[in-house]
């Protein structure tokens, strides 16, 4: 039986190829825009599985990216357990576009059974307002972040 141990998602994980120790930075549990949409330019997700003796050593698995149960991202990717009872992948993703608040989901399905989910709350603070010094008739010049182009690529890290 395919267990999942940890999910969660982050601005960059890394994993020691020596130590086999994987290490987080900025773990993202809400994402809070001034304006949507919004391109996240960096965006990585952690999965531990582990199976028991008698499982395939290599899997096939799925991961969703959902936001208010809407699909933004899917993709399969095999995990090879290498003669061992657990893994570790991670998934890099570039320029993610957010295009409203809600509820945004990170899933991991193995055979139409979701083995684990992560949730990070997407928030629009408003907009930024900026005006000119020492005059009352300035017009308000919403400041908008620069466009980036949009891209997702993935990238699999498999062992422990």
């Amino acid at each position: 039986m395919i267990r999942s141990k940890l999910l969660f998602c982050a601005e960059a994980i890394i994993r020691d190829e020596e130590t086999k120790v994987a290490s987080a930075f900025n773990i993202i549990q809400d994402f809070n825009a001034e304006s949507l949409p919004a391109v996240v330019p960096r965006f990585a997700i952690y999965s531990y599985l582990e199976r028991e003796a008698s499982d395939s050593d290599i899997i096939e698995c799925k991961f969703t990216i959902n936001l208010n149960e809407e699909a933004l991202f899917s993709h399969n990717f095999e995990v090879n357990f290498l003669d061992k009872l657990n893994n570790q992948t991670i998934i890099k993703l570039n320029n993610l576009v957010i295009n409203k608040p809600g509820l945004l989901e990170v899933s991991i399905i193995f055979k139409d059974e979701v083995l684990a989910h992560y949730s990070i709350t997407v928030n629009q603070r408003g907009l930024v307002y900026l005006t000119g010094q020492n005059s009352d008739n300035d017009v308000p010049k919403i400041a908008q972040p620069k466009a980036k182009k949009t891209r997702a690529k993935t990238k699999q890290t498999v062992a422990s």
